[in-house]
């Protein structure tokens, strides 16, 4: 059974998880022969995907341009970074579940004997 602390500890753990599904990694590319440049965008929310304009700022750090002016939109590309995904919905399991086992009763028990 969970104590209140290991309670509070696991509804964290799990409101982190769904704000990291919520909010997703996105990494932009300008497609190009050769080695293509990347750089990551930046945090969205599910529903709002980066635009061209974000992906040709981020690539080339001009600000303040209209859309218009960039070149050959077709050779931008985002997507989501899924190996960032994975690596933080790892990162926040094992921290959750060893915060758990660092707070639970037995733990706890048995130090004070």
């Amino acid at each position: 059974m969970l104590n209140r602390t290991q309670k509070i500890i696991l509804s964290v753990g799990i409101l982190l998880l769904i704000c990291s599904g919520l909010f997703l990694p996105y990494k932009s590319e300008y497609l190009t022969e050769g080695d293509n440049p990347s750089e990551f965008l930046g945090y969205f929310f599910i529903t709002d995907k980066p635009t061209t304009k974000d992906s040709f700022e981020s690539i080339f750090g001009i600000t303040g341009h209209s859309t218009d002016l960039l070149p050959n939109k077709s050779k931008f590309r985002t997507h989501i970074d899924t190996s960032l995904v994975k690596v933080q919905i790892m990162v926040i399991s094992l921290i959750t579940i060893g915060l758990i086992f660092l707070f639970s009763e037995q733990r706890q028990s048995i130090n004070n004997q």
